[in-house]
């Protein structure tokens, strides 16, 4: 590593810290310590918003990392978080990634993209950033995307929502993009009816 690599990466594991505490108690965070917390670790949001969260997971994922070792693990996984800034770098979305220790990783989009009129344009980049990956890697990943939020303190909530439609998955099946309205309209067709065998399943996954 140089000096520059080094720095860089303690940049990260910083940003990646707040990042996370932002996810997991947004509510915490007054609207002055979040805009300080944005500015002062230079994160890519924009605290005014609209907000948008994407849940990135891949698929067989137990069986993927039980093959490959902790460090091929954690590749990979840097690998998805640079094709994502990368693909919303061009974009009207501010996007910012945050690894959530191994697991999955969230892409955080905020700004003029990441509003109601632009959800196809979002969709097309996500798409894309799970094509790359598949060429690439020949890995596939499913996305799961969150409701659009006005305020930062909807972030904990929208995020615990958007990890419950992730199993949704099973659903949808791979390399899926999974959306609040996908969600919704599978539960209204299901209210009365969920056959034993997706309860079964459902059940098991949680």
């Amino acid at each position: 590593y140089t000096t520059t690599d080094e720095r860089n990466k303690q940049k990260k594991i910083v940003s990646n810290y707040y990042l996370r505490s932002i996810l997991s108690n947004s509510l915490s965070f007054s609207e002055h310590e979040f805009k300080e917390c944005v500015e002062l670790n230079g994160l890519r949001i924009n605290q005014d918003g609209p907000m948008q969260l994407v849940i990135v997971k891949f698929d067989n994922q137990t069986e993927l990392f039980n093959q490959i070792s902790h460090n091929q693990r954690t590749l990979f996984l840097f690998a998805v978080s640079n094709i994502a800034e990368e693909i919303f770098s061009n974009g009207t979305c501010s996007c910012e990634v945050v690894d959530m220790r191994g697991d999955h990783l969230i892409i955080i989009l905020s700004g003029e993209g990441a509003s109601d009129h632009v959800q196809e344009d979002v969709y097309a980049r996500l798409k894309q950033i799970q094509d790359i990956v598949l060429d690439y890697y020949k890995l596939s990943v499913t996305m799961t995307i969150s409701d659009i939020m006005m305020s930062h303190r909807d972030i904990t909530s929208s995020y615990n929502q958007a990890l419950q439609n992730s199993m949704y998955k099973l659903l949808f099946g791979k390399k899926a993009i999974i959306t609040p309205e996908k969600v919704r309209s599978n539960n209204e067709q299901l209210e009365y009816h969920i056959p034993s065998e997706l309860e079964k399943k459902l059940i098991e996954a949680i």
